[in-house]
Order: structure tokens, then C-alpha cells, then sequence
């Protein structure tokens, strides 16, 4: 019994440790596979229920890159997870470890500071992408899946935002990913394909 509440209070001390991004709970690397699995199923049954694609049949986990998605019909695609974080932020939380402090400090997003994380998260996976298609450790069809929980962000942050890729064939915001999950006021998803909604179903 008490190793059991050991690896429990271990847990806990991990992810008290683990910097939570601008209204994000903070994850362990026992949980982190899990959230990059669920967000990505997620935004596959979206596409499957609004944009025509086939649903998914079996979900692989190489890392790189995050999730390896067959399609029913054999389609693969590859995907990739990023949560979206505010840098001051976490900037904030490390110095308030540091110096053991309080480290929950959560930033309200602004239209601005939102889009500029999106663009540079973006940039930043495909300069990496790019690289992994030059050495064929991924195929395309890409997709990138962008998460930021709905505590914090909220649709009215993608007002006008607008984005073309070379590397990804989609991109898309979850905003309210597993395990805060959460769904629009009709029941609907709080996800958003930014790039790729001309794809034609997969």
C-alpha cells in the first residue's frame, strides 16, 4: 500500500513541478502522451464529421512524429501535437520555482500575444518538419494539432487569423483539449482548421 501512495505522491510532486502554459494544467510524461493522443483523435473526428475525411481506424505513437493515424480505407497521416503557451508566463513560474514561491500564475491571452504564439509555434515545427521530410522520419499528409484549454482562450482570439503552410497539409486549434476538455456552448467542438480546409477529404 504504501508504494502505491508513493508513486501517487511522486505524481503529484511531478506535476506541481511541471510549468502549466497560460491557463493549462500542468501534465506528466505518464499523462503527456495520453493529452497528445486525445487532442489529435479529436480534431480526426472533426474532420471525419465536418470535412468529409474518413474516421479513424488505429492510432500509433512513435514520437517523432507524436501520433501515426490510419485512416479506415489505409490512409495514413502523420501528426504532430503542440500546446500553445505564454512565455512571460512560464518565464514568471520558473523564477517563482526557483525562489520557492507560488508557481500558479495564469496570463489572459489578448488577440495579439495569441496569434504571434500561434505564428511562432508554427514556424518553429517547420523548420523542424522540414527537416524530418528531408530525412524521411515523416510522410506527408502532415497535420498539426495546436492546443490551449478553454480556461484561458476562447474563439474571439482567432478573429481575423490567417496562415499558409509549405509543410503541414493542415494546422489546427483545439482550444479545450483532454483532460480539460470542453466543447462549445451547442454541444459542438472548440476546434479550428486555420490552414488546409481546401483539403479535399482523405
Amino acid at each position: 500500500m504504501n508504494d502505491i501512495w508513493d508513486d501517487v505522491d511522486r505524481l503529484e510532486k511531478e506535476s506541481r513541478l511541471a510549468m502549466p502554459d497560460s491557463g493549462q494544467f500542468a501534465s506528466t510524461r505518464e499523462t503527456q502522451s495520453f493529452i497528445e493522443k486525445s487532442a489529435i483523435e479529436e480534431v480526426l473526428a472533426y474532420l471525419h464529421k465536418y470535412n468529409g475525411w474518413a474516421p479513424t481506424k488505429h492510432i500509433q505513437q512513435p514520437d517523432p512524429p507524436d501520433a501515426i493515424v490510419t485512416l479506415v480505407g489505409g490512409t495514413k497521416i502523420w501528426c504532430e501535437f503542440v500546446s500553445v503557451t505564454h512565455q512571460a508566463t512560464m518565464q514568471a513560474i520558473k523564477h517563482r520555482q526557483k525562489n520557492n514561491q507560488e508557481r500558479w500564475l495564469y496570463q489572459d491571452w489578448t488577440q495579439s500575444t495569441f496569434q504571434t504564439r500561434l505564428r511562432e509555434l508554427i514556424a518553429s515545427k517547420e523548420a523542424l518538419f522540414a527537416r524530418h521530410i528531408e530525412n524521411r522520419v515523416v510522410f506527408r499528409p502532415l497535420m498539426l494539432v495546436l492546443g490551449s484549454d478553454s480556461t484561458m482562450s476562447h474563439t474571439g482570439l482567432l478573429v481575423g487569423f490567417d496562415i499558409k503552410s509549405t509543410i503541414f497539409d493542415v494546422i489546427a486549434v483545439h482550444l479545450g483539449y483532454s483532460p480539460a476538455a470542453a466543447t462549445a456552448g451547442n454541444g459542438g467542438y472548440l476546434i479550428h482548421i486555420v490552414a488546409g480546409n481546401d483539403l479535399c477529404p482523405i
